[in-house]
């Protein structure tokens, strides 16, 4: 039984899988950063298996706003996009992580931020 009461299984069932596969490595989630990974991947190895939850225009990426919080204008700052994640999150982030995001999110864009292309050729902007 957790803190709020809730009995969880200990246990999932699932039925027998109706497909198998043969993959070098498995990428789970296909977001940004599961696709990222897995195009990465196939530079280094033959099959790479991407497991999604639904269809891959079914995630949150495209509504991710270029997907890095980071205070870029001068009159932003790592506190104020900290606060602002962690309302969106409604108790659900890491406040750590996220405060590692928003300090060093800075640092991860590309040098000529904000119209460069990514090395995948995807368009990273404030319009994103």
């Amino acid at each position: 039984m957790t803190s709020t009461g809730v009995t969880l299984p200990r246990r999932l069932s699932a039925p027998e899988p109706g497909w198998t596969v043969s993959a070098d490595v498995v990428v789970v989630g296909s977001g940004i950063a599961g696709l990222t990974c897995a195009l990465r991947l196939r530079e280094r190895v033959d099959r790479v298996l991407l497991v999604t939850k639904t269809v891959l225009s079914a995630g949150s990426t495209q509504w991710a706003q270029g997907g890095i919080a980071a205070a870029l204008d001068p009159e932003d700052t790592p506190q104020e996009h900290l606060d602002d994640t962690l309302v969106a999150g409604v108790g659900l982030c890491d406040v750590e992580a996220v405060r590692a995001l928003v300090t060093e999110g800075r640092t991860g864009c590309a040098s000529s931020w904000p119209s460069a292309p990514s090395s995948t050729g995807t368009p990273a902007g404030r319009s994103s």
